[in-house]
């Protein structure tokens, strides 16, 4: 499955298994239009492409509203979430403060750890 770009951002061209479709953006005004059009891009997508994409293709159209929404916001697969737990788990990231200034007063140390993804 291929996205192109869009050339003057009034179509999306889409190309599964070398079928070439493009489908019009600049008429889609509302959500009902949004939900008409990504209807008929699934259904292009679902007769042309192999029964083993189809997961990939559900998150890759999941995945490009997101990036209209907010361009960090990302839908892993449950792999890839897995992966990224992982990699979290096994690190670790904090500052250490500490208050106080001149060589004659006592330093009161302060720690902070972070733990778990960054909000």
């Amino acid at each position: 499955m291929l996205l192109e770009p869009p050339s003057g951002g009034d179509a999306i061209n889409l190309v599964v298994a070398g079928e070439r479709r493009t489908f019009p953006a600049a008429s889609v005004r509302s959500l009902a239009d949004l939900r008409k059009s990504l209807v008929e891009i699934l259904r292009f997508v679902s007769a042309h492409r192999s029964p083993a994409s189809k997961p990939s293709a559900e998150y890759a159209a999941v995945n490009g509203i997101l990036a209209t929404l907010d361009p960090h916001s990302l839908l892993l697969t449950p792999e890839e979430a897995k992966e990224f737990r992982t990699n979290l788990a096994s690190s670790f990231s904090g500052i250490r403060i500490v208050f106080g200034s001149g060589s004659g007063m006592q330093r009161t140390p302060f720690r902070y750890l972070a733990t778990g993804a960054c909000a």
